[in-house]
């Protein structure tokens, strides 16, 4: 037959005759082999670069963990300082005991924050900001001036 199998009973006629190498055929299959040894090679340096990935995200994962224990550690602190009022509450004190002294010592039984904050030497808002401590003073009381609809005065508490 023309289709390179045999026609003997004894050889199946599915099986093809074994064909005679040619240089061309040899050529191919050193290419073959040529690719396949390239082809591990770069399997080789491809499972290198997938365990350094590997490696590479681990490292960051623990980098980022770190980061964000930082990162609450560092709100901690942030949220301990804007509510640490010892600072601002000790000076606020000693404000008020300077006002009680002033007040005491000119003969004044009551103030406007205007004329407190000159007594302490601190400026007129910095004055009205302590207004919620002086309320909390037993020695002073805020009443509402009689002769002006919005201003407060700062009274000395006779009955404290």
């Amino acid at each position: 037959m023309s289709d390179g199998t045999h026609s003997d009973p004894e050889i199946p006629m599915t099986m093809p005759m074994p064909m005679p190498m040619t240089v061309e055929s040899i050529r191919l299959l050193e290419m073959i082999e040529e690719l396949r040894a390239e082809n591990r090679v770069l399997r080789a340096e491809l499972d290198e670069l997938r365990s350094q990935h590997e490696e590479i995200r681990r490292s960051l994962d623990a980098v980022q963990e770190e980061l964000l224990l930082e990162i609450a550690q560092d709100r901690k602190r942030i949220t301990k300082l804007e509510h640490d009022e010892s600072v601002s509450a000790k000076t606020a004190s000693r404000h008020l005991d300077d006002l009680y002294q002033a007040m005491v010592a000119n003969g004044l039984k009551q103030v406007t924050f205007k004329r407190a904050s000159m007594l302490l030497g601190i400026s007129y808002s910095h004055a009205c900001r302590l207004s919620a401590m002086i309320e909390d003073d037993p020695r002073f009381k805020l009443v509402k001036d009689q002769q002006h609809k919005q201003r407060w005065l700062i009274r000395l508490n006779t009955s404290a």
